[in-house]
């Protein structure tokens, strides 16, 4: 098994060339997150009202205002799902011409164990799956925790 502390070390060595995209991809996250904060907020504020006895003209800016966030943070998810993908490309790419480079410079006995065609299926498949984790696994946990922290904030 390999150290997470590899796994970060490779990690910041590929997205080092990428920090403006990756801020982004950060502040449009936790906009997503926020937005989908704030949509059970208003819910509540809206059901109050109505168990309350509040008038329909004022329940009525808070159904427009889900509404508007509602369509916010799905506009925010499918920007921030298209930043993870440009990311997570631009970074694997450049995995996979490291990855290569270093295959070429390999001896001839390598070479020689080794068929070309296995060699390009363990570098995309390495490549992929790092890939995989980096942009899935990575962003859905550390979002999720950003979740959580904010409901508990909430409460």
């Amino acid at each position: 098994m390999i150290p997470v502390r590899s796994y970060v070390r490779i990690l910041r060595k590929y997205l080092r060339p990428l920090r403006g995209r990756v801020a982004l991809l950060a502040v449009v996250a936790l906009a997503g997150i926020g937005l989908q904060l704030a949509g059970p907020q208003l819910i509540r504020a809206f059901l109050d009202g109505a168990t309350g006895g509040t008038e329909v003209s004022k329940l009525i800016p808070l159904a427009i205002w889900f509404i508007a966030i509602a369509v916010l943070q799905q506009g925010a998810k499918v920007w921030a799902t298209y930043l993870s993908v440009d990311v997570g490309w631009s970074a694997t790419n450049d995995l996979r011409a490291d990855q290569a480079e270093h295959v070429l410079h390999l001896d001839m006995g390598f070479h020689k164990e080794h068929t070309p065609g296995a060699l390009i299926s363990r570098i995309e498949g390495d490549v992929t799956s790092l890939s995989n984790f980096f942009s899935s696994f990575t962003i859905m946990v550390i979002g999720n925790l950003i979740l959580i922290a904010g409901i508990l904030v909430l409460l």
